[in-house]
């Protein structure tokens, strides 16, 4: 998929062209009726019969100019008949058979089917930049960029021309146009070239040489434009171009990827398939072909205008429509989806209504110059633009969650890693990608051991690929499509052979393949985030158990000792900080002789004292040993450091100095001011500690670092937390929430359940409730694990204003010590 940064750049597009699509609108209210239909090369293409036209004695075929205006004006300006008003005579110059004439209209006011087919028109134009920017706002990929693009470019090819009075604001619809014009026919074929899999386009010549025609003729305007600035002549050969070739290459584009569409139709592998693409196909069909023949009749031919030609316009709104649906809703196999997608769209048309009901009154009320159904629709086109892309998406997804429910609803955000093992940890990604996505396989490959299978779930997908593919996958992050990477035509084969249609990179080592998708090749935006977190997730997780690992094979002795266990005793704290604001209680259990768990308090006078919570590498006495190393540097650096943050990255100076692996560490250290519930804390890849608030919110203190004697030269980031009356705080260890039964941990969520029944209580007895469940959920041998409980009683009066001069300080400190 593509990153966002492309994406943010051509979101400023909707500017301009939402700009177009204002000055339109503002211009319907006001615009004249002559009963003249020009074509693109101001030939008349029909006139009403009783109208200001044909009072004038126009007849179809006729040719227009705008008076005293030459044929490069007449090519680039917006129209003789653009500057008409209700009322004014207008002068215009009439060609017929060599000759030409002045002419004089006077247009009147329009009449009421008129306007009816312009506030069509118009809403046609509106709903090609909502559909464009919805979809965008759902995917990022080529074929959506395409789709886009080319949503903008229908919308300001179909909304009616406004008069501008300014030269500035004519010149910007004017190229604004121009580009719309000449490049719709190449954005139409390169879609279709890459639609329905976003990948390497089919007819790769005839996009580029689309692409090149458009460039051409680009460069035939801009020198148009400069000559008749400048004064030269000789233009006559490149203004005859510019009045067929744009027309041509437009419905060129059309037809070209209407032929796309349907031999990709044709070629669909599957009933399944097709099906999936039979109702944009049919959509495109009807919207798209009836206009590009009218437009390749009228720019080759002086053939009259047919009956209700121009009701082929409206039609065209089919074709996002079809698409729109088929890129942004392909997950709707589901009957309960469907009636959730339903339920949404129906409380969008019903806001829309009654909006375009209110705006209607508004307007006979208040503002009768307005006219009739323009107010009603600027208001609905409102709320529809709110309920596709703003504050009133997420209130009616709500609505539909609720009202519609469903038991099995789950996404990629529900799963939590698990596992000892590394196997274990990849099975458990793989079996949630299939899971979320409804894919038919997806398989973690191990690409240093020559893409060797380490979990699936589902069909096994196993490319064989060279040796270069890991390297190019190594620097890459989400998951891509194999057409975006810059592998060899035998590795996108193998890929493509194997069933892989995307590559998710976890690290260096790791790569997830993930196959087809029951509901079509693609990804919304947020089931591409959702994957860059499980890797990122996935990622953490099997560092950690490399180090676990390492840990465990550098450092095992053959025996315990139980002198050990007595001196490693006697170095916890007798007792914990005894305090009138701040309840405090802690335990460690080690499941061997000695243990690597281990707290500490260190006092350092008044209300105040620095808490440390590890957990070091392995069992045993390996972990023993470097637990006395640390709390001996812990009980020294607590008084002299400035905050926590310092303590950290000089314990792991120490640590990385051993340059030994079974001496990594996790631990946190907290300086804890119990009359102002201030505690302030650095943490080195321990558990984040959890916080119960008094009225029952969670909080999860995720800030933190890596762990100690890993990285050289590692920093450690500053978290804070105010506690208040009744908010108890948990730091603990990985041994408890990895505490299993039959292979399911106990987890954080039962860890909640505990302190939600006992949060009233005692930090003793909150302590004690956690001991035992944790004993009684686990069926097998446990880790080593500590837990500490701080719950605060009261806060000494006037200490919050002390406690925010002294966390302002400890950033200071913070900043100077990291600048």
């Amino acid at each position: 998929m593509d990153r966002s940064a492309p994406g943010f750049r051509l979101r400023w597009l909707m500017l301009p062209v939402a700009w177009a699509l204002l000055v339109s609108s503002l211009g319907l209210p006001h615009r004249a009726y002559t009963g003249v239909s020009l074509q693109p090369n101001g030939r008349v293409g029909s006139v009403d019969p009783g109208s200001p036209g044909h009072a004038a004695g126009l007849v179809p075929g006729d040719r227009l100019v705008a008076a005293g205006g030459d044929a490069a004006s007449e090519l680039l300006g917006a129209g003789p008949l653009a500057a008409a008003e209700p009322g004014v005579p207008l002068i215009v110059e009439l060609e017929r058979e060599g000759a030409r004439v002045p002419v004089w209209l006077v247009p009147r006011e329009l009449p009421q089917t008129e306007r009816r087919f312009l506030a069509v028109i118009f809403a046609v134009a509106a709903s090609f930049l909502l559909l464009g920017g919805w979809v965008w706002s759902e995917r990022r990929d080529p074929l959506t960029r395409t789709f886009y693009l080319l949503c903008l470019a229908f919308t300001v090819l179909l909304a009616p021309p406004p008069y501008l009075p300014t030269a500035p604001a004519r010149s910007l619809y004017d190229t604004l146009a121009v580009l719309s014009q000449l490049f719709i026919g190449p954005l139409f074929s390169h879609f279709f070239a890459l639609f329905p899999e976003s990948g390497r386009p089919r007819a790769r010549a005839w996009v580029l040489a689309s692409y090149a025609a458009a460039t051409v003729l680009l460069v035939c305007y801009a020198a148009v434009t400069l000559g008749t600035s400048w004064g030269l002549g000789q233009l006559d050969a490149l203004l005859s171009v510019l009045r067929v070739a744009p027309a041509v290459l437009f419905a060129a584009g059309l037809l070209g990827g209407l032929v796309l569409f349907a031999l990709a139709f044709i070629r669909a592998e599957t009933s399944d398939a097709r099906r999936r693409l039979r109702v944009a196909f049919i959509g495109t069909l009807l919207g798209a072909l009836p206009f590009a023949l009218l437009v390749g009749m009228h720019n080759l031919s002086h053939a009259p205008a047919l009956p209700g030609e121009r009701w082929a316009v409206p039609f065209l709104i089919l074709v996002p429509l079809s698409f729109g649906w088929a890129m942004a809703v392909h997950n709707v196999f589901d009957f309960r989806v469907a009636l959730r997608a339903f339920t949404r769209a129906a409380g969008a048309l019903l806001g829309a209504a009654l909006l375009y009901v209110a705006g209607e009154w508004m307007a006979a009320a208040w503002w009768p110059a307005a006219g009739t159904g323009v107010t009603g629709a600027a208001f609905a086109l409102g709320s529809l633009l709110a309920a596709l892309a703003g504050p009133a998406r997420g209130w009616l997804g709500a609505a539909g969650r609720r009202l519609v429910p469903y038991a099995d609803e789950w996404s990629l955000a529900d799963w939590t890693p698990s596992g000892d093992e590394q196997a274990q940890l990849l099975q458990g990604g793989c079996e949630a990608v299939v899971r979320a996505l409804r894919v038919d396989g997806c398989t973690a490959l191990r690409w240093n051991e020559g893409g060797a299978v380490v979990a699936r779930s589902g069909a096994l997908l196993a490319p064989a690929l060279s040796n270069a593919a890991p390297e190019t996958l190594r620097h890459l992050t989400g998951a891509l499509e194999p057409a975006e990477l810059r592998l060899s035509n035998d590795d996108r084969d193998a890929l493509e052979h194997a069933g892989v249609h995307w590559l998710l990179p976890v690290n260096r080592d790791v790569a997830i393949a993930i196959g087809r998708r029951f509901a079509g090749a693609w990804l919304s935006r947020a089931e591409s985030m959702a994957l860059e977190r499980l890797a990122r997730q996935l990622a953490v997780n099997l560092e950690n158990l490399e180090l676990r690992r390492e840990a465990r094979d550098h450092g095992v002795l053959a025996r315990e000792m139980r002198q050990a266990r007595a001196v490693q005793v006697r170095r916890l704290p007798r007792h914990t900080p005894v305090l009138p604001t701040l309840d405090c209680a802690a335990s460690t259990l080690a499941t061997e002789a000695v243990g690597g768990d281990y707290y500490d308090f260190v006092e350092t006078g008044g209300r105040e004292f620095t808490l440390a919570v590890g957990d070091a590498a392995g069992h045993g006495v390996p972990a023993a040993l470097v637990l006395a190393g640390v709390q001996a540097r812990f009980r020294d650096e607590a008084r002299r450091a400035r905050h926590p943050g310092e303590l950290l990255e000089a314990m792991n100076r120490d640590l990385v100095a051993l340059d030994q692996p079974e001496h990594f560490m996790g631990l946190l250290c907290a300086r804890v001011d119990a009359g102002a519930g201030a505690v302030r804390f650095a943490n080195a890849g321990l558990t984040p500690p959890l916080l119960r608030r008094r009225d029952g919110r969670r909080e999860e203190l995720t800030e933190g670092g890596p762990l100690l004697g890993v990285q050289e030269g590692a920093r450690y980031p500053l978290g804070a937390a105010d506690l208040e009356p009744g908010d108890v705080l948990v730091v603990y260890t990985d041994g408890l929430s990895e505490a299993a039964r039959d292979g399911e941990p106990f987890g954080d969520e039962q860890l909640w359940r505990v302190l939600d029944r006992h949060a009233h209580r005692r930090a003793s007895d909150v302590l004690e409730e956690l001991m035992s469940a944790v004993r009684a959920w686990a069926d097998g041998p446990m880790d080593d694990l500590t837990i500490v409980v701080l719950k605060q009683l009261a806060r000494v009066r006037g200490a919050s204003h002390h406690s925010a001069r002294a966390a302002l300080k400890g950033r200071l400190q913070d900043a100077d010590t990291h600048g």
